[in-house]
């Protein structure tokens, strides 16, 4: 509760003035100086009736949307007594990723019995967690001396990436090992031993039972169960290079909403697949189903200039060594670290890919861009091109 000092010095001046107008003229005087001097308590009166019927409802069309979308909110005000109510102050929170906060303040009266409405459309141009409601809520006597506040609560609205329709692109690493008959998504699992076969000139010796072979002079190979695991793998390249201006943003969010995309297109074609990205611990997702967990992990994402997806691609190579996945890189630059890889022996390296963001990019660097894959010769299909301000509809359009 709070008491405005200027309108009650007010008050108690009036006060004076009409108790020495009544003393000295007696007549309107004398009412006059009653009826102020009452005042503050059917003021307060009031004010507590309004506090104790006021209800108000805040409703959103959708507290989970996509990037691009418009949601509706309302708030609904209704004073259930017959009286007009105190003066209510209102106060709208709206936060979202990147534009701080908006707020808008308004001051209303309620009819008897009557509801109020108010709508906003909250646009959500950005991925990330949105803030909106009330910010405060308050109720002021008629004289405007004391206020009360009302107990309000805001909302948490999310804000996750597009799936866009990506059937158009060509998925090389499944088209090649499709044609040699290599199975995708095959790994050997160490944990689970399965038998001992006999040993043949030209078989890798790693696997060789030695503690066998010394005891009875036989060469033999141990043997393991291998488990479905992801024969793609999509680096999602986190760097950031510059400040946060609403280019770099459409950037990030789009290069997002790429990863979502092809995962969800590889998923579709029964391809199991890996995520890393800085902010995400990895994940593999193994049906459709699964997708919407990366969806809902988008937003933990991290674009920081300390990220470096060629270093952890390079990493994951070491850690994992002779697993035979295929990466997709999905970055916003053409960099000598990115040709490098592509540019190893074959049999160094596993199939490679690249998709290019080049939302927000100026013909230099787009020219640049192309510049740098010519070493790459017939190779240089491997890395593709996209920008957000090409795509058609919900469907992407790959150069």
């Amino acid at each position: 509760m709070t008491i405005n000092l200027s309108a009650t010095l007010v008050y108690l001046v009036l006060l004076y003035l009409t108790n020495l107008a009544r003393g000295a003229i007696g007549g309107f005087f004398i009412y006059a100086h009653y009826l102020i001097l009452i005042l503050p308590v059917v003021s307060t009166i009031h004010l507590i009736i309004t506090m104790i019927f006021l209800r108000y409802i805040q409703d959103f069309s959708s507290f989970h949307s996509v990037r691009g979308d418009r949601v509706t909110y309302r708030l609904r005000l209704s004073q259930e007594f017959p009286l007009f109510s105190a003066n209510i102050g209102i106060e709208f929170k709206h936060i979202n990723p990147h534009m701080g906060q908006i707020m808008e303040s308004r001051t209303i009266i309620i009819s008897p019995g009557k509801r109020l409405e108010f709508e906003f459309e909250i646009p959500c141009p950005y991925i990330g967690v949105y803030t909106i409601g009330l910010q405060e809520l308050v109720v002021r006597d008629m004289i405007g001396w004391l206020t009360l506040p009302q107990s309000v609560f805001f909302y948490t609205m999310y804000v996750y990436p597009r799936v866009l329709d990506s059937r158009d692109f060509d998925l090389m690493a499944l088209s090649e090992r499709s044609r040699t008959g290599s199975r995708l998504g095959s790994n050997i699992d160490y944990s689970y031993f399965e038998r001992l076969r006999e040993y043949r000139p030209g078989m890798d010796t790693r696997m060789m039972a030695w503690k066998r072979f010394a005891a009875q002079g036989v060469a033999v190979l141990r043997v393991y169960n291998r488990v479905s695991d992801p024969g793609i793998t999509l680096y999602l390249d986190t760097s950031r290079e510059e400040g946060p201006v609403d280019e770099l943003i459409e950037r990030e969010d789009f290069s997002l909403e790429v990863l979502v995309s092809v995962a969800g297109e590889c998923l579709r074609r029964g391809q199991p697949v890996g995520i890393r990205a800085r902010g995400l611990e990895p994940m593999i997702l193994r049906n459709s189903g699964d997708l919407q967990h990366l969806i809902n992990a988008s937003l933990n994402v991290e674009f920081s200039n300390q990220a470096d997806m060629i270093a952890l691609f390079l990493e994951d190579q070491r850690r994992n060594e002779g697993t035979g996945s295929s990466a997709i890189f999905i970055s916003h630059d053409v960099t000598p670290e990115l040709i490098r890889i592509f540019l190893r022996p074959p049999g160094e390296s596993h199939s490679l890919e690249a998709i290019i963001n080049e939302t927000g990019s100026d013909e230099h660097q787009r020219i640049s861009n192309r510049r740098r894959i010519i070493p790459l010769g017939s190779g240089g299909e491997r890395i593709r091109f996209i920008d957000a301000s090409k795509i058609e509809g919900d469907r992407l359009i790959w150069q």
